[in-house]
This record gives structure tokens, sequence and C-alpha cells, in this order.
């Protein structure tokens, strides 16, 4: 896979749906949501990836929380499964925040 592939994870479509149904958003029904979320990642060529094989999500996202997971800018559960979809798929992280550049993933910007 490119480092040009966009790929995303039902994780950050859920975190996504839920930040974006907020009554101060869009304050509609998560369910309402969704569509709205599929077809943005249509138009913008991101691609829907499942998340890891079960060992390996698992490996990967506890390593994480293990290594990263604690202290500022630390790792929630949701960041360490981000974490492992990236690893897993060898893909870089946009990250608007800190946490992950304070991991061993590539990020973007």
């Amino acid at each position: 896979m490119s480092a040009k592939t966009r790929i995303t994870s039902a994780v950050a479509v859920l975190e996504a749906a839920m930040a974006l149904a907020r009554p101060d958003k869009f304050d509609r029904s998560i369910a309402d949501i969704e569509p709205f979320l599929m077809e943005f990642l249509e138009a913008r060529g991101i691609e829907l990836y499942d998340l890891p094989p079960g060992k390996s999500a698992t490996t990967l996202s506890t390593m994480a929380a293990d290594k990263y997971g604690s202290g500022r800018n630390g790792l929630n559960p949701g960041d360490c499964l981000h974490y492992a979809c990236a690893k897993y798929y060898q893909v870089p992280m946009l990250a608007t925040h800190d946490e992950f550049r304070h991991t061993d993933l590539q990020t973007i910007p």
C-alpha cells in the first residue's frame, strides 16, 4: 500500500459520527450522520478498511497502550485502535494533535 492511499476505519467513522451528532454540531442522531460520512469519504477517495484481524489488532493496540497510553498526550483506547490500524496497514497517521507524534508512527502533517 502506498503512502498516498487514504484509509480510515470503523472506529474513526464512529468517533466522527458521535462528535458530529452532538447538539452543538448537527444535533442529529448518530445513525443520521453515518450516510453523510460515508458520502464524504467516497467523495474524497478515502477507503474504509476493516480493523486488523483480532490477534493483530489486540497485539498492536495493547502494545500502543502499554508504550504510549499514559501521561500527558497519552493514547486513549480509540487512539490505540487507530495506532493498530496504521501500524498493520503500514500507512502514516493524519495527526492534528500531539498524541500520535509521540509514537513511532509517521504522521502527517
